[in-house]
């Protein structure tokens, strides 16, 4: 299978798409300091105190294949990755073994004023035999604007190929049947690592997003199902064709509970929370 590889050196990815909210960009309240602190952080977000440090499990499902795939990461003056299977993982003797992504909600700001304004921190950490790597993680941001969630989903190495796909956005209240859109602008080195076709980003490296409020459904857990909120987003290229679509599950009483990225044709990577976690 094909490497991709990546700088040993790098130590926290940080946001580097940029989402059109129009007219619903995110205005603190007057007199409000930023918010990366986790008991400052404001009312709306309060599920982040539940969600802090909950582990995703993922798996990585290929076209026409049952096998569910993971992925190992090599370190060797640079860095690679490649898929193995979850049952058998192949990796070499310096390979580490990426079981799953912990979201946290660190106390202090890792470099004050780095988050846009408005978002509280969060982290992105893989885990690998069973401990979080500290030196490998990604911070990023979420908020609440204008009746919507915004959190960015995982897109640290091995993930990176989700920043093809809409950002979570959740309405605050249900918006059943409802559908809204909005725009992804993609950096053209993303599209060059990937081996994105230059057609489908012609000029302006953006593509439009369609987001559907699908109601509530209930996610089944050990500790018995969580209401959610469900909405599906789509990535149209610039001929107005479906690329790619996500599927997000919100709880706001426990926050992300269930990602799925599906680029068909391609791959599918399944992200599930840890349940065990937000409930001891």
């Amino acid at each position: 299978m094909k490497q991709f590889l990546i700088p040993v050196l790098v130590i926290a990815l940080f946001l580097s798409s940029c989402v059109d909210h129009h007219e619903l960009l995110f205005k603190p309240r007057s007199g409000r300091e930023r918010q990366p602190i986790l008991n400052k952080l404001p009312e709306e977000l309060d599920f982040l105190s539940v969600q802090s440090d909950s582990e995703f499990d993922y798996y990585v499902l290929l076209p026409d294949d049952s096998t569910r795939y993971k992925y190992s990461i090599d370190f060797d003056g640079w860095g690679s990755f490649d898929m193995v299977s979850e049952l058998v993982p192949e990796r070499k003797e310096t390979g580490l073994f990426i079981e799953k992504v912990v979201l946290s909600v660190p106390d202090t700001a890792y470099i004050p004023g780095l988050i846009e304004d408005g978002q509280a921190e969060i982290v992105y950490h893989l885990v690998s035999g069973g401990r979080k790597m500290e030196a490998i993680n990604e911070r990023t941001g979420i908020k609440a604007f204008s009746g919507f969630y915004f959190v960015h989903q995982p897109r640290l190495f091995p993930f990176s190929l989700n920043e093809f796909f809409a950002p979570v956005e959740i309405p605050r209240d249900t918006m059943t049947g409802k559908s809204w859109n909005r725009s992804l602008s993609v950096p053209e080195n993303w599209g060059k690592e990937w081996q994105i076709p230059d057609s489908l980003y012609q000029h302006s490296h953006t593509l439009s997003l369609e987001y559907a409020d699908k109601g509530h459904t209930l996610i089944a857990t050990d500790h018995g199902n969580i209401a959610c909120r469900y909405v599906i987003a789509k990535a149209l290229n610039q001929e107005g064709e479906v690329w790619n679509e996500a599927h997000y599950y919100f709880s706001p009483k426990y926050g992300i509970v269930r990602m799925d990225f599906i680029w068909p044709g391609k791959m599918t990577t399944y992200f599930r929370l840890d349940d065990r976690n937000i409930f001891n």
